[in-house]
C-alpha cells in the first residue's frame, strides 16, 4: 500500500509542476510495483521535464515488453501525444545540432551538439539499466 500512496504523491507532484520530486518518486516505486501505470506515467513526467530521451527510451522499453489482446492499442492516447512530443522534440534538437554544426567554421557548435548528445545517450543508458 506503501507504494500505492507514493504513486498518488508523485501525480500530484508532476500535476503541480514539480517533476523531479515527481520523478524521483516514479523511480522509487517503479521496481516494486506491478501497475503497468507507473513506468506510462513516468513516460509522460520526463517528457514533461524536457528529458525526452529518456522518455524515448523508456517508451520503446514498455513498447517491446507490452502484451495486450489483438486490436487493443498498446498506450492510452495522454502517453502516445507525450512520446510523439518526446520523438519530434529530440529530432528538433538533431536538425538543429547538423545546421549548428554544418554552418560553424569553428570546431565549438560541434563539440557542444556531440556533448549534448553524449549527455543525453548516458541518461539514456542510466534508465535502461535502472529497469
Amino acid at each position: 500500500m506503501r507504494a500505492e500512496a507514493q504513486y498518488r504523491q508523485a501525480v500530484s507532484l508532476a500535476r503541480a509542476d514539480q517533476l523531479k520530486e515527481a520523478l524521483r518518486l516514479l523511480k522509487t516505486i517503479a521496481p516494486e510495483s506491478a501497475r503497468r501505470s507507473v513506468a506510462l506515467d513516468t513516460i509522460v513526467v520526463l517528457q514533461w521535464a524536457d528529458r525526452n530521451i529518456d522518455a524515448i527510451a523508456l517508451y520503446e522499453a514498455e513498447r517491446k515488453n507490452a502484451v495486450l489482446p489483438e486490436g487493443r492499442s498498446q498506450f492510452p492516447s495522454y502517453v502516445r501525444a507525450r512520446a510523439a512530443a518526446a520523438y519530434r522534440e529530440n529530432a528538433e534538437l538533431s536538425l538543429s545540432c547538423r545546421q549548428t554544426t554544418s554552418s560553424s567554421s569553428i570546431g565549438t557548435s560541434k563539440t557542444t551538439c556531440t556533448s549534448m548528445t553524449k549527455s543525453l545517450d548516458s541518461n539514456r543508458r542510466a534508465l535502461l539499466s535502472s529497469r
